[in-house]
């Protein structure tokens, strides 16, 4: 096990970057992606008997995955809250459509008058 050098991460850095925007298809999040993926690899130690490339894009592709589960999930749990909030609208509108047929209820009956 050893650890990284700089002047390898520079090598592999434009490599890394460019892969991450394939993913991403966005300049910020590539950018996020990439440090997230440099970060968790100083964190560990490499395995000198794997390509250090390898390892690297390995461990963007895993952080890639991991961040769009978890994009996934926080849709399904804002869905749940957007359907809340329609269904509380419905409701809403339910509750004043039926008070407003009350009110006509309660209106006086019209008698109509002919004119002939």
């Amino acid at each position: 096990m050893t650890t990284l050098s700089d002047s390898e991460i520079r090598d592999l850095l434009p490599h890394l970057q460019r892969f991450a925007l394939g993913l991403t298809r966005e300049r910020m999040a590539a950018e996020d992606l990439v440090q997230n993926t440099l970060l968790k690899a100083l964190s560990g130690a490499h395995d000198e008997t794997r390509s250090l490339r390898a390892w690297l894009f390995s461990i963007l592709w895993h952080q890639f995955l991991d961040g769009e589960r978890r994009r996934k999930r926080w849709q399904r749990v804002m869905t749940l809250f957007s359907r809340a909030e329609q269904l509380a609208d419905s409701a809403e509108q339910t509750a004043m459509a039926d008070q407003m047929l009350a009110q006509f209820a309660r209106l006086p009956p019209i008698v109509a008058r002919c004119c002939c």
